[in-house]
Parts: C-alpha cells; sequence; structure tokens
C-alpha cells in the first residue's frame, strides 16, 4: 500500500464524518431526525466501500517478490560502480515496482545521488531514474522505489550506478497486479 492509498482512505473517511455530521445539523435544524438517521446509513455505506477498497490495496500486493538481491557496493577507493542485477520478465501486461535499498558497512551518513536505468531484452532503455537518498537510521539510506512497464517479455536488467560509501546494494522486484 502506498502513501496515495493511504491519503485516500483517510480522506474517504474524513468526509464520511463530515457529510455524517452536515446531516446531523440539519436534522436538528430542520427538526427532521428522519434526516440524522439517512446521512448516517449512507456515511456508513461509503466508509464500508472505502475500507473494502483500502483492504484490497493492502493484500492485493503482499505476496512475496519475484526477486531479492543483493550486490556488493564500490571496491575501496572507487569512486562509484555500475551493478547489474538481472530480472525475468513474464508478464509484460503487468506493471513491476522496484526497490532499491543502500546498506552502509557502519552507519549511513550523507546524501546519495542513485542513478538507475531499467534495460530490455535488447537493451533499449524502459526507465531511467535519478534519485537523491537521505540516511533513514542505521546503516540504511531511504528507499528509492519505481515502477516500469516492461514491453517484452524475457531477462531484463536493472543497472544502478552506486556511489562510494555503499557496503551492499539490496534490489527488490515484485509484479504489481
Amino acid at each position: 500500500m502506498e502513501l496515495k492509498d493511504i491519503v485516500f482512505i483517510v480522506g474517504g473517511l474524513a468526509g464520511c464524518l463530515v457529510l455524517y455530521l452536515a446531516m446531523w445539523v440539519l436534522a436538528m435544524r430542520r427538526r427532521k431526525p428522519m434526516v440524522k438517521v439517512i446521512g448516517g446509513r449512507v456515511a456508513l455505506g461509503v466508509a464500508a466501500l472505502i475500507a473494502i477498497n483500502g483492504l484490497n490495496l493492502y493484500f492485493q500486493n503482499q505476496g512475496r517478490p519475484d526477486l531479492v538481491s543483493e550486490s556488493p557496493g564500490p571496491p575501496s577507493g572507487s569512486a562509484s560502480t555500475l551493478r547489474e542485477v538481472e530480472y525475468a520478465v513474464m508478464d509484460s501486461g503487468l506493471a513491476h515496482l522496484v526497490e532499491v535499498t543502500m546498506r552502509a558497512e557502519v552507519e549511513a551518513k550523507g546524501t546519495l545521488a542513485l542513478q538507475c536505468r531499467v534495460l530490455d531484452p535488447q537493451r533499449k532503455v524502459l526507465k531511467t531514474l535519478e534519485q537523491n537518498v537521505v540516511p533513514a537510521g542505521g546503516k540504511f539510506w531511504s528507499v528509492m522505489r519505481f515502477d516500469f512497464q516492461p514491453e517484452s517479455v524475457g531477462d531484463h536488467v536493472i543497472a544502478v550506478e552506486i556511489p562510494s560509501g555503499v557496503d551492499i546494494m539490496k534490489v527488490v522486484v515484485k509484479e504489481l497486479k
């Protein structure tokens, strides 16, 4: 579940509460208690639909990832290194979520400028992404997360330029159903 989904659910539930309160105020002003009952039922019905949608979003992509790979960072003294991770795409109709996490040997310090490309089996660039990641506490930097839509089945390549200071790069790929 992504942040936009959580915002949708919380905003929808808040909207249901506002709808109920507006109907309650209308019922008090017009002295018609049935308006309050109707407002409560409508708000409850909409809240149930939003909750069902939220549960669906949560459980939709909770399966195991299709790929988990770890690659070493650059050798000591090197400014950066390019690491390529191969990933077999079985269904080109589904979007794929990629999460790249960098881990330091001792403690994550400073902002890292990550560059990532996704290449199809013919080595055509499907997606290029540059993102700054900040220390997330301890040995880890924040997660670089993006999705891409493959155009064909076959072995795709995720190429990441790993800057110095990184001990291990972890790549997780998952089909979005």
